[in-house]
């Protein structure tokens, strides 16, 4: 995988959040701006 760099577009996913839900990165985008956290292991 590529890093991104600033400035750059974060190319379009779908992964679930807390509850299985299915998130759409173009649907949040829509409402307004977002902050993706990632965190490594398990909760």
């Amino acid at each position: 995988m590529a890093n991104i760099s600033i400035g750059e577009r974060f190319p379009t996913f779908i992964l679930p959040d807390e509850r299985g839900e299915s998130v759409d990165l173009r649907s949040e985008l829509a409402e307004g701006p977002l902050m993706l956290v990632f965190y490594r292991g398990d909760w």
